[in-house]
């Protein structure tokens, strides 16, 4: 999980209970190897509400701060934005993990 012995910079779209979730795991979990550096909700109050939760200042003014200070991107979104997130965070050569893959599905043309 670490890149050549550093830890893996991970920030997280969407700080409802599945980010919450998966920003604890992170925090608690694996440490060791990642280190939660971002945190971005389109309802910002969320994400600063959850960054005080790790006595940090996590979270990301907007989607673009969030993938610029990254390594892997976990949306954790509605379906509906996790294509647009998963487009920026590849076009910023990031990686990301989706959790909402209907959004993915329901953009996804022949």
């Amino acid at each position: 999980m670490s890149i050549m012995g550093k830890k893996l910079k991970i920030g997280i779209v969407g700080c409802g209970a599945i980010g919450s979730s998966l920003a604890k795991s992170i925090v608690s979990d694996f440490s060791d190897r990642a280190e939660l550096v971002s945190l971005y909700d389109v309802e910002v109050e969320r994400a600063y509400n959850l960054s005080n939760k790790f006595n940090k200042k996590l979270a990301a003014l907007n989607l673009e701060d969030l993938i610029n200070k990254v390594d892997l991107v976990i949306e954790a979104t509605k379906a509906d934005s996790s294509f647009e997130i998963a487009k920026k965070a590849i076009s910023a050569s990031r990686d990301i993990i989706v959790m909402s893959v209907g959004g993915i599905k329901n953009n996804y043309k022949n």
